[in-house]
């Protein structure tokens, strides 16, 4: 949940980042490093998200069956 939420916020951002970029013809690494985090953000952080819901909906029951009395 945590990736998905953070990966929403750059989308937002660099949403309001593109125009002022733009704008200021490339000449603004401010706006060019919100572009750039985002992208890196979403190619290389986002995609984790799907081997955990994997996980998750894996139904294995491997953590449902430990008990506290076998530490």
């Amino acid at each position: 949940m945590g990736h998905t939420l953070v990966a929403s916020t750059w989308l937002r951002l660099a949403t309001a980042a593109a125009p002022k970029h733009a704008a200021a013809a490339g000449a603004d690494g401010f706006y060019k490093g919100k572009l750039q985090t985002c992208a890196f953000f979403c190619r290389h952080e986002l995609p984790k998200t799907e081997a955990l819901a994997e996980l998750m909906l894996g139904a294995d029951d491997t953590v449902e069956e430990m008990r506290s009395e076998w530490f």
